[in-house]
């Protein structure tokens, strides 16, 4: 296997930061107690796989433990249920996120809140910052904005303000799109992580990508929707819509025409005769007909 250059972006080193991001665990009382906290490594990787496909992972428990494991270690670059290399994945995430990005956005939105820990948001995105910076070619986009937009790489690094959620849906995306040769991060993992054989790879204490970089990193929360505005807005509407409905001429000999105005629920009489009658659901007012004051 050709050596790849240290850092290189890819599912397993990405997930490798994920599970360093991930919440805090349940400790060994508590699991005794048979307290679960469904952060395990597999239902991260399940909720991972939700967050690209909007499905849920249709697995047998061990195999999709086994392909975690292979998967997190560069050992397998996917599997039937880690569908990183599967080019129809690929050119669906890819679909959404230019055509339906809301929902991709969600989808991450929700991933976030299962696994993630809010107070390690900035690291995790300053250190991937750091790993495109020294991996990613120079012409590479990333679609990591919350209105759905791209940034190219020089506009990502340049960024002042990221938030969480949009930009793993950015790194995601690269990750399909471009590197599906998950194996060639085995290097970049010895590089930050030392594995001992039965236990899961650790990060290193001189481990230092991101601490340099200053960028402000929120966690993406959707807006508010203004209901009662909203309300007035469609009732506005309603009547713009109905309103003059229906016109029809009576008699067109008598030179009198009624108009019926459903929305308004009046009805407006014109006759040729002295005046103008106009009735309303209140009542019914006369009016004299109007004279040019040069009449007088």
């Amino acid at each position: 296997m050709e050596a790849k250059k240290i850092p290189y972006l890819c599912g397993g080193t990405l997930f490798f930061l994920l599970v360093q991001a991930k919440k805090p665990r349940t400790n060994a009382r508590e699991r005794k107690s048979g307290i679960k906290d469904h952060l395990s490594d597999p239902e991260m990787m399940e909720g991972l796989i939700r967050s690209i496909t909007g499905n849920n992972v249709d697995t047998q428990g061990e195999s999709l433990k086994k392909n975690t494991s292979q998967f997190r270690e560069c050992q397998i670059d996917g599997s039937v249920y880690i569908l990183f290399n599967d080019h129809a994945t690929a050119t669906s995430y890819d679909y959404d996120v230019v055509n339906n990005y809301d929902s991709v956005l969600l989808r991450m939105q929700q991933f976030a809140d299962n696994f993630l820990n809010p107070t390690k948001a900035a690291w995790l995105v300053r250190v991937l910052l750091d790993v495109v910076e020294l991996d990613a070619e120079d012409g590479d986009w990333f679609y990591v904005q919350q209105d759905g937009l791209s940034l190219s790489k020089s506009g990502l690094l340049k960024a002042e303000h990221l938030e969480l959620q949009p930009f793993l849906v950015g790194i995601i995306h690269y990750i399909l799109m471009h590197r599906s040769d998950n194996k060639s991060g085995r290097d970049t993992l010895d590089a930050w992580g030392i594995k001992k054989s039965g236990s899961e790879r650790k990060l290193r204490n001189d481990f230092s990508l991101g601490s340099s970089r200053k960028v402000d990193v929120g966690w993406y929360t959707p807006p508010e929707r203004d209901a009662d505005a909203e309300g007035l807005r469609t009732e506005e509407d309603q009547r713009d819509e109905s309103e003059y409905a229906e016109a029809e001429v009576i008699d067109e000999d008598s030179g009198k025409a009624k108009i019926e105005a459903e929305a308004t629920h009046q009805s407006v009489f014109i006759n040729s005769g002295s005046g103008v009658q106009i009735g309303v659901n209140y009542g019914t007012i006369n009016l004299s007909p109007h004279r040019d004051t040069k009449d007088n």
